[in-house]
């Protein structure tokens, strides 16, 4: 038993290897913003909790943004200032460069994980509970969200959302415990 919250990971995970969800998510996080973790929140409580809270989801934006800002985003930046090393190191270099790369490449996954953890404990203690839960729910969340970027579920926007919407209603449904 992992002495750490696994539910929501868990469920990230399962999500975000569907066919066109991880697209979705990084066009919706680099053309908009939008933070990968709180969207994947979206659905998981959704699916298990139902809608949130303007309290909880304010806990969970105030954490959630220092931490992308403090840990995700540098490392996420650096990753991607070194995507091409040509110009950087030589070709003795280049191994080692990339090796580099993949260890930071490592650390914001890992990074990314905790912050879901942390999300996943909040609620926890929060004691949310487990009503209307469903479509009706993650979409109700998604617009919260939206709220919070100054963006609205139109065009490009909610077609990305309607790709990891439907990958979402494929997924069998557990017990949150």
């Amino acid at each position: 038993m992992p002495n750490r919250p696994q539910k929501f990971w868990d469920f990230s995970i399962e999500l975000y290897v569907r066919a066109g969800v991880a697209e979705a998510c990084l066009e919706l996080q680099d053309s908009h913003g939008i933070d990968v973790n709180l969207l994947l929140y979206c659905f998981w409580y959704g699916t298990y909790f139902g809608n949130f809270d303007k309290l909880l989801f304010d806990d969970l934006v105030d954490f959630s943004c220092a931490w992308e800002q403090g840990v995700v985003q540098p490392l996420r930046s650096v990753r991607r200032w070194m995507k091409n090393p040509s110009q950087l190191v030589s070709e003795n270099q280049a191994s080692q460069f990339q090796s580099l790369r993949q260890r930071i490449k490592s650390e914001e996954l890992s990074a990314e994980k905790i912050q879901q953890e942390m999300l996943e404990v909040i609620t926890l203690q929060a004691n949310p509970g487990s009503i209307d839960t469903g479509s009706t729910a993650i979409q109700a969340n998604l617009l919260q969200l939206l709220n919070i970027y100054a963006l609205t579920a139109n065009g490009d926007i909610q077609a990305e959302l309607n790709v990891i919407s439907l990958a979402c209603s494929l997924l069998p449904v557990s017990p949150s415990d």
